[in-house]
C-alpha cells in the first residue's frame, strides 16, 4: 500500500458512510513494517517539503513587516516635518503592507500529522513497531510522541518467533531505549521494551539491562525499572543458556556422524579358495585331454 492509498484510507474515515469507514478501518489495521516504514519516509519527505515552504513565506512576512514599519516611520516623519499630504499617502501605503506582513506570519503553521496519527493508531501487527523504533530518535515533535505512544501498545506483542526480523540497528533503537533519556520517553516505552527483550532479546541487551539492575541496587531499591529489569535479564540469560546447550549437543551429534562416517570398513573375511566354484573337467570349451 503506497502513501496515497493511506491518505485515501483517512479521508475515508473522516468523510466516508458507515461502510466506508469500516472498510477503511480493516484496511488501516492490516498495514505491515514494510508500509509503515515507506509511509514514514513519505512523512518526512512532506516535512521537509513543508518546512521550505514555510521558511520561504516566513521571510517574506519578515520583509513585507520591515517594510510596512519602514513605511510608517516615513509617514511619522513626514508628518512631523509639516508634509502632511506625503505623510498621510506614505501612512496608508505602509499600513496594509505591515497587515499583510501580520497575517502571513500567523498562517505558518506547523504540518499536521493527521495522516501519520490515524494510521499509527489503526495498526495491529506487532512487527510493525520495526520501523518505528528507528524513527523515534530520528523524529521530532509531534510525530515523536505518536511514534511512542504506538510503540507502547505494539512492543508488547513481539514474540520469540519475530526474532529473526530484527535487524542490528532495530535491536541496537531497542537498547538505546533503556537508558536514554528523552523528554518524551515515559517510563511506559521504556517497560514495553523490556517486554519485548524478554521476547526478541539477544546478547547486546545484557549490558543495558546489567546497567539498569546496578543503578536500581545502587540507589537502594530496585524500583520497578530493577524489577523489570531483573525479570528481563533472566529471561535471556536463560535463552542464551539453552541455545549454547543445543549448540553443544548439535556440535557433538555432527562429530560422532562425522566419525561414523569416515571410519574404513571391515576387512572382508578371508575365504578358503579351495571352496570357490570352479568349473567341472569335461565342461563345454574346456579340453578333457
Amino acid at each position: 500500500m503506497l502513501p496515497d492509498d493511506i491518505v485515501r484510507l483517512v479521508r475515508q474515515l473522516k468523510a466516508g458512510n458507515s461502510d466506508d469507514r469500516q472498510s477503511a478501518e480493516r484496511a488501516l489495521s492490516r498495514l505491515t513494517a514494510a508500509e509503515i516504514s515507506i509511509m514514514l519516509q513519505w512523512s518526512r519527505a512532506e516535512q521537509t517539503s513543508h518546512s521550505v515552504s514555510s521558511g520561504c513565506q516566513g521571510c517574506f512576512s519578515v520583509v513585507l513587516l520591515l517594510a510596512g514599519l519602514g513605511t510608517i516611520l516615513g509617514s511619522i516623519v513626514a508628518l512631523a516635518g509639516g508634509s502632511s499630504g506625503a505623510g498621510l499617502f506614505i501612512g496608508t501605503v505602509g499600513v496594509p503592507i505591515l497587515t499583510l506582513g501580520i497575517l502571513m506570519a500567523r498562517a505558518i503553521r506547523q504540518r499536521p500529522l493527521i495522516v501519520e496519527e490515524e494510521a499509527l493508531a489503526r495498526v495491529q501487527d506487532p512487527l510493525a513497531a520495526l520501523p518505528m523504533l528507528q524513527a523515534v530518535f530520528r523524529d521530532s515533535g509531534s510525530l515523536r510522541l505518536h511514534l511512542v505512544k504506538n510503540l507502547r501498545r505494539l512492543l508488547p506483542g513481539l514474540k520469540a518467533s519475530d526474532s529473526a526480523a530484527l535487524s542490528r540497528a532495530d535491536r541496537k533503537a531497542l537498547n538505546l531505549m533503556l537508558w536514554t533519556r528523552q523528554p518524551e520517553f515515559d517510563t511506559g516505552l521504556v517497560l514495553a521494551a523490556m517486554d519485548a527483550l524478554i521476547q526478541v532479546g539477544d546478547a547486546s541487551s545484557l549490558g543495558p539491562l546489567k546497567h539498569l539492575v546496578e543503578q536500581g541496587k545502587h540507589r537502594g531499591k530496585s524500583g520497578r525499572f530493577g524489577d523489570a529489569a531483573e525479570v528481563c535479564l533472566a529471561a535471556i540469560q536463560e535463552r542464551l543458556n539453552q541455545e549454547r546447550q543445543a549448540h553443544t549437543l548439535l556440535r557433538a551429534s555432527t562429530a560422532e556422524s562425522e566419525e561414523k562416517l569416515l571410519r574404513p570398513a571391515a576387512e572382508s573375511p578371508r575365504v578358503d579358495s579351495e571352496l570357490l566354484v570352479r568349473p567341472a573337467k569335461g565342461d563345454a570349451g574346456v579340453d578333457s585331454t
